[in-house]
């Protein structure tokens, strides 16, 4: 039991040690070469894009920009070992050469292995012909809600906030 439990925090060692992109550059290159861990995706949307960026300014200020906390329990040598982490998620959108950008930033704090800023998904709005482009750039598991919401804010729907990766 007790080389388990010594495998299982080396194990968290090591991808606390990891870090993640620090540009948006970075996660357009990861999800471009399929990385096993990351995800690109296409949808356009038949809404103009100053409508788009607008509604993407929107939502990001509604729901992009905050802290969660959680917490988890597992059983240990000497009784349960229990953390909580604390994530900071901030976001920007940015518009500029006939691109909008939208970048989600998370710190994880408060744990055994914090990690720095970095940058953990990325949208890309074009304009195209009858409407906006817009290119999602994630990780493979958990962002199938964020690109649901980040859609249905650039058609112009509710600001409905998605649950934030790794929340």
């Amino acid at each position: 039991m007790r080389k388990k439990f010594v495998l299982f925090l080396a194990v968290l060692g090591l991808s606390g040690c990891m870090q993640g992109p620090t540009s948006t550059d970075e996660v357009r290159s990861m999800t471009a070469t399929g990385s096993m861990f990351s995800k690109r995706s296409t949808v356009t949307v038949p809404q103009s894009y100053a409508a788009v960026t607008a509604n993407l300014k929107k939502g990001a200020a509604k729901c992009l920009n905050r802290t969660v906390r959680s917490t988890s329990s597992t059983p240990g040598p000497y009784g349960p070992q229990v953390m909580t982490i604390v994530t900071d998620y901030s976001s920007t959108v940015k518009a500029s050469g006939g691109r909008t950008e939208l970048s989600l930033y998370q710190q994880v704090r408060g744990s055994l292995f914090p990690q720095p800023k970095g940058i953990s998904y990325v949208v890309d709005a074009t304009p195209t012909s009858g409407g906006t482009q817009l290119v999602f750039h994630g990780g493979r598991w958990g962002y199938a809600q964020m690109n649901k919401a980040v859609e249905q804010w650039a058609r112009g729907g509710s600001l409905t906030c998605p649950k934030l990766p790794g929340s």
